[in-house]
């Protein structure tokens, strides 16, 4: 059976920061979609044969899809009433195979942090709570 992580997390803090990490809402997709333009951005620069930039209104519809999937859990980092940081995680469930007993995994899909957030502590503060979770 797939779990689906319901994280709820207060007062995680990281460095000299006020930061509270939970699952993303409706209210959450204007920055989300914002904070994925800044972050893919940076990958389309460099790599416009294989990243593209992306239509506002197709990912925000893509947000919502993720946010009501089982086998997805999209954490969002919030300082100050602003959205900071997100982090998509997947889970699913691998079947028994002749190297491995049957299992359920998860995996950090997509980690994007905004760029005066960065090197603070944020993404590592999700991780952690993402891995507790799984």
């Amino acid at each position: 059976m797939l779990f689906r992580a319901k994280l709820s997390f207060t007062n995680v803090r990281p460095k000299d920061m006020n930061v509270t990490i939970r699952n993303a809402v409706a209210d959450d997709l204007d920055a989300l979609v914002a904070l994925n333009g800044e972050v893919q951005s940076i990958h389309v620069s460099p790599f416009p044969d294989v990243f593209r930039e992306t239509e506002q209104a197709a990912l925000r519809g893509w947000f919502e899809e993720q946010m009501a999937n089982a086998s997805t859990t999209v954490l969002v980092c919030v300082e100050k009433e602003r959205a900071v940081a997100y982090l998509i995680m997947r889970t699913s469930r691998r079947d028994p195979h002749l190297f491995c007993c049957a299992r359920n995994c998860a995996y950090v899909d997509q980690a994007c942090v905004a760029a005066e957030f960065r090197r603070r502590g944020v993404a590592s503060s999700s991780t952690a709570r993402s891995r507790a979770s799984s």
